[in-house]
């Protein structure tokens, strides 16, 4: 597929990879998406391989992919994109919102994942937050990684996350915690809590060592694991 919109981009585009094995969907949303102001959907990939090969060469913002794949999953492109340091973020559009398969997404290192009976302004919307940096869960992925957690509890192994075994995290980290889970941005938090964009910066960082995690989506699912917040 050729780049759509590919002339005259501007700084502000975000650009788009669009992964999924059905081409009537990847049709569909290259309609709908290329309408928006400021996206460009610069390919298309039906599997993980051609969407590795794709994310090196076209270098997109995001990757827009569905979690199973022929060939393999979601979790291959985002260790590649990890692995090679792209500047590419992947956020999941996807029928199976179980939360087991959200589970793996977030431990992969997803910027978000959706559902496909999302509404196409909350789709569109995502790409938006995704972009600026903001983790995002469409309604049944949260209601499916809630129950799998609450599953996960209840199991034998489950006493590993008793208070004694959470990570200290002063209530400063933890406030900002609350705001990479209600997905404030970086700035926006800064100016919630009376406090400079490094600073804020510094404890996410400090957060994500403490949880051992690589991201914000991940950092809200090990604290949720945790027991951290709700």
């Amino acid at each position: 597929m050729q780049a759509q919109k590919s002339h005259g981009m501007s700084m502000m585009d975000i650009r788009i990879l669009l992964v999924d094995p059905l081409p009537l969907i990847r049709r569909g949303l290259a309609i709908i998406l290329s309408a928006e102001p400021g996206f460009v959907i610069v390919g298309e990939a039906e599997d993980a391989s051609q969407a590795v090969a794709k994310a090196r060469r076209l270098r997109p913002e995001i990757i827009l992919c569905e979690f199973e794949l022929p060939g393999g999953d979601a979790t291959h492109i985002c260790a590649t994109v990890a692995s090679e340091g792209l500047a590419t973020r992947v956020l999941i559009l996807s029928t199976d919102c179980q939360g087991h398969v959200v589970s793996q997404a977030v431990s992969a290192g997803v910027a978000g994942y959706l559902s496909k009976h999302d509404p196409t302004e909350r789709i569109v919307s995502a790409i938006r937050r995704v972009a600026a940096g903001q983790p995002v869960f469409s309604d049944e992925a949260q209601t499916g990684i809630q129950l799998y957690l609450q599953l996960q509890m209840r199991s034998p192994e489950a006493s590993r996350y008793d208070l004694s075994s959470r990570p200290l995290l002063t209530d400063r980290e933890l406030q900002v915690l609350r705001c990479i889970a209600d997905g404030v941005s970086v700035a926006d938090t800064g100016r919630r809590l009376a406090a400079s964009l490094s600073t804020i910066k510094n404890h996410r960082q400090s957060i994500f060592v403490k949880l051992n995690v690589p991201n914000a989506p991940a950092a809200v699912y090990e604290a949720m694991h945790r027991g951290l917040i709700q």
